[in-house]
């Protein structure tokens, strides 16, 4: 029996109450200290227009201009490659004590991956944000022998790659390299929802939808490219229940500055 699993995350999204986002961001960094010493340790120099680093006593110009976003809303757009830590050995692991049999084994284990945020810049070393991520599709298919269709396809849950949809929400700390190039790091909570389809004697069998809330971190450098505009490359990685999901990405930031 040929078998297809596809996690495809084209689903209704919710609305979600931002309240209970803050409260659990608020919960989980209680519970992680030493990440969130780190960020408020980055971002406790509350820094005016007039004072920035010390990278400005050698470009004036470029750090007046850096400084101008300050107090400023953005906006950002990225896309990237996302990869899950789903693989070979972890799923025949997962079915060695099981009735399932496989063969031919085919995992989709990445795609491609955007994100959009909505944040504000309140000093120059730390800003907040909200945004929407989708981290793409994955899959697997393989040929399954079974004397249990049930068992079959219960089994199914435990070994398909999880992927997902949804709202982040962040708190982000900056450094500045340079006069026009910052090292950051966030942290944050992704509220995400997904399902998978699965699918045999090319019919379709069954779905199920999957919700959680998980904690997304990341590191970022970003460049001055002109007065409003920042380009930047970033890593950023969160664990959906059982799965591991790594994103690589560009991205473009836009600053709604008036100076």
């Amino acid at each position: 029996m040929a078998v297809i699993v596809q996690f495809n995350n084209d689903i209704r999204q919710k609305k979600r109450r931002v309240k209970q986002m803050f409260e659990f961001t608020t919960s989980m960094l209680q519970k992680n200290k030493l990440a969130m010493a780190l960020l408020l340790g980055l971002s406790s120099q509350n820094v005016s227009a007039q004072q920035l680093d010390n990278h400005c006593d050698t470009a004036a110009l470029e750090c007046q201009k850096v400084s101008a976003l300050q107090g400023s809303w953005y906006i950002a757009g990225e896309l990237g490659v996302t990869k899950t830590s789903a693989n070979r050995l972890n799923i025949e692991h997962i079915l060695s004590d099981s009735q399932v049999r496989l063969s031919n084994l085919l995992i989709d284990e990445s795609d491609n991956s955007s994100a959009v945020f909505l944040g504000y810049q309140l000093n120059n070393h730390l800003s907040f944000e909200m945004g929407y991520l989708d981290l793409g599709k994955r899959g697997i298919e393989y040929n399954g022998q079974t004397e249990n269709l049930d068992v079959f396809f219960d089994q199914l849950e435990s070994i398909y790659p999880i992927s997902a949809k949804g709202l982040g929400l962040n708190i982000v700390a900056s450094y500045s390299l340079s006069a026009r190039i910052k090292a950051s790091a966030k942290i944050g909570v992704f509220d995400w929802r997904g399902d998978y389809q699965t699918s045999g004697y090319g019919k379709y069998v069954k779905s199920e939808k999957i919700t959680g809330q998980d904690i997304i971190y990341g590191i970022e450098v970003n460049y001055h490219l002109a007065h409003k505009w920042q380009a930047y490359v970033s890593y950023s990685r969160t664990e959906l229940m059982r799965d591991k999901n790594s994103s690589a990405n560009l991205g473009l930031r836009y600053y709604f500055s008036q100076n």
